[in-house]
């Protein structure tokens, strides 16, 4: 992204939802954000990549900078496997209740015609585990941490200390018997070569013994996967199931992009309909979101998206700043934008300052969304990942972002030059 190249004719950015091209460090760019600067400098194009449309693509076609580059519907439909649904329960003591009637039907035929692949949220044995009794999840008595199991017939182990849960008993109701929450990957490939046996069975992902799996032949053999570790078959895998799917879905802002995300690098390695390829989501997908993988409409729903994120002034329809650190801090960084703020508009308060104890914005610090100057809005506090530590959120419409992200600049300079409190995190468009 930051290569010198002269003459520059066109920057492309693959699979752009994916998280490690957010760099976790300041400034917190984005290889999107980066690259579409660079290309409109250097006059150059831009092109963004992807088995699906996330709502930051979305906006720049919306926009009028970009525009969507899609198959016609008779050649979508000529590479699409058949997408479906399957109904998944899991009930105590019976070992192949994970996995429905559909899927053995499946997985059953389609090794008569090359690999299969599955797909399991989480690596290991039995990462999660709960009380049977009331369910809820076993901690570690010593620090807290989760307790998982590494393999069978072997005691839960603290997944943060390593404490062996050798007596290990329920707070909260006293019972001694744990239930599997998530069942890992390795327990799928047992209990599927118990299912199937006599039939090759691969492991793919960065904790699996042989680690990620780059490709795989098309001989007849079962790919037990987590997600982002999904091999490539020659001619494409002739099915694939995604096991626990709801598990994938996630929390946040950008949850059902990240969803799609996984469940589109699925599809997009299996065989076309015509060929009898088939992809099975089970265990509690959004059948609105099945029928959006199904019908290959990405780019309608990320317009559908952007427009509900419009009416909630959410990014990428407005933009954000957020602002962390100690309340004390961010509370004299507040007041030195608010002046930069007013003094932008010509009617700054004499009686405004951003020096010494006394920081008259503690109002507008009690939560809920306030304006703090012009048009600009602020939103919270709420708990940072850093205990002690606060976020606040800086709301500006989108045509007069560049404005907002000069002032925030301005503002951050003199806080550090005044020596006014601690660094803080400044992230534009951080993640919600």
């Amino acid at each position: 992204m930051w290569a010198p190249v002269l003459n520059l004719g066109m920057c492309v950015v693959v699979d752009d939802a994916a998280e490690p091209l957010r760099e976790i460090r300041s400034p917190y760019y984005h290889v999107r954000s980066v690259l579409t600067a660079r290309a409109q400098a250097a006059q150059a194009a831009l092109l963004v990549f992807s088995p699906y449309v996330s709502e930051e693509s979305a906006a720049l076609v919306d926009s009028g900078q970009a525009v969507a580059l899609e198959g016609t519907p008779q050649a979508i439909r000529s590479c699409l496997p058949r997408v479906s649904a399957a109904e998944q329960w899991e009930r105590e003591r019976t070992p192949w209740s994970r996995i429905p009637d559909a899927v053995f039907s499946l997985v059953r035929e389609a090794l008569t015609r090359g690999p299969v692949l599955m797909v399991v949220p989480r690596a290991g044995y039995v990462p999660i585990v709960a009380c049977t009794v009331c369910h809820a999840h076993a901690d570690c008595p010593q620090c807290s941490g989760p307790l998982s199991i590494a393999q069978a017939q072997e005691a839960p182990r603290c997944s943060r200390c390593g404490w062996k849960a050798q007596a290990w008993r329920c707070p909260r109701c006293g019972s001694a018997q744990l239930r599997a929450v998530r069942i890992g990957s390795h327990r799928t490939a047992e209990e599927i070569g118990r299912a199937f046996p006599g039939t090759g069975i691969v492991l793919s992902g960065a904790h699996a013994p042989d680690g990620i799996i780059a490709s795989v032949n098309e001989r007849p053999r079962l790919v037990v996967a987590t997600p982002g570790a999904e091999p490539e078959a020659p001619g494409g895998f002739a099915a694939a199931v995604v096991l626990d799917s709801r598990f994938l879905q996630g929390r946040g802002l950008d949850a059902q992009t990240q969803f799609l995300r996984h469940m589109a690098r699925v599809i997009i390695r299996v065989r076309s309909a015509r060929q009898g390829g088939h992809v099975i989501l089970a265990g509690g997908a959004d059948p609105a979101i099945t029928r959006v993988l199904a019908e290959w409409q990405h780019r309608l729903r990320a317009g559908d998206a952007l427009r509900e994120r419009e009416t909630l002034r959410l990014p990428p329809a407005s933009r954000w700043f957020g602002i962390s650190g100690a309340p004390r801090d961010v509370r004299k960084f507040l007041a030195s934008a608010q002046v930069t703020l007013w003094r932008e508009e010509g009617n700054a308060p004499a009686t405004a300052a951003v020096s010494g104890e006394e920081i008259p914005v503690d109002a507008l610090l009690v939560g809920g969304v306030h304006r703090l100057a012009g048009g600009v809005e602020l939103l919270g506090p709420v708990p940072a990942r850093r205990m002690g530590e606060v976020t606040v959120y800086l709301r500006q419409s989108r045509t007069r972002a560049d404005l907002l992200a000069a002032n925030v600049r301005r503002s951050y300079r003199e806080y550090t030059a005044s020596s006014l409190g601690a660094p803080l995190r400044i992230e534009a468009d951080p993640p919600l």
